[in-house]
């Protein structure tokens, strides 16, 4: 069943009893709302994939393994970011990987992280965990993988409302998250070496950004970094936001 839900009844419905939780999101609900941006919580991965080849800016890549057209995504989820016209502010949505007795690292290796029927991946595709990364996907059986973050350009960085986007949404994403699957092990993502430089990672809360994640294709070979966070570090890190939103000025609408 597709779903369309503000944020606040998302944590609400993930949540349970934490009121403290729900009233913090509804703290940078409201803050959004002053900015004019109104966030949904969505299910529909094929409304994700079209908004986000409709984004047109060369820096959006859709990555296959949040791709409805490739994987069966009925177990991810997205949040929306629109403006008073209905124009995309923001996007970011997670998946989750339950446990099938294969690891990350075998996903990997057989594309199966990338797409349900890996014979239907571009010839000469190849995806191999190195270093690091290997040691970390060869233990993880059962994880959510974040992705799709995106911000308008007028919506990046610090503002007077308060309200860091490209900070806060991947950390409310992950919580929301985290609380709907309590059997996730960890929180993945990756990201490109020049925008690991410039902080990106850390921006989005990771502390554990190793090499690497090798993809061939074509003869041509290209690295992204790979992000983790373990369990106990994504309750930690849950704290970290809730406490951040805390700082977030409540709305009232007669303001």
């Amino acid at each position: 069943m597709l779903l369309s839900m503000a944020v606040v009844d998302a944590a609400i419905l993930v949540s349970g009893a934490d009121e403290a939780f729900v009233d913090q999101v509804r703290a940078l609900e409201g803050a959004c709302r002053r900015r004019g941006i109104t966030l949904t919580f969505q299910n529909d991965m094929r409304l994700f994939r079209e908004v986000f080849l409709n984004l047109r800016d060369p820096r959006a890549h859709l990555s296959p393994l949040l791709d409805a057209q490739v994987s069966d995504l009925s177990e991810a989820r997205w949040i929306l970011g629109t403006d008073a016209e209905g124009q995309v502010v923001t996007t970011q949505a997670y998946r989750f990987y339950p446990d099938d007795g294969s690891t990350s690292y075998d996903r990997w290796v057989s594309l199966r992280m990338l797409y349900d029927r890996p014979e239907e991946a571009p010839p000469g595709l190849s995806c191999t965990p190195i270093g690091e990364a290997a040691e970390v996907n060869r233990k993880l059986r059962c994880w959510l993988a974040s992705g799709g973050t995106w911000v308008h350009p007028d919506h990046r960085g610090p503002d007077s409302h308060g309200v860091h986007l490209s900070e806060r949404l991947p950390r409310l994403s992950r919580t929301l998250g985290m609380r709907q699957y309590p059997m996730a092990e960890a929180t993945t993502s990756g990201v490109l070496p020049q925008l690991a430089k410039a902080g990106i990672a850390e921006r989005y809360g990771y502390k554990s950004v190793v090499p690497s994640l090798t993809y061939c294709r074509g003869g041509r070979t290209s690295d992204m970094l790979f992000l983790w966070m373990p369990r106990q570090e994504m309750e930690r890190d849950a704290r970290s936001f809730r406490a951040r939103l805390s700082a977030v000025p409540v709305y009232r609408a007669a303001e």
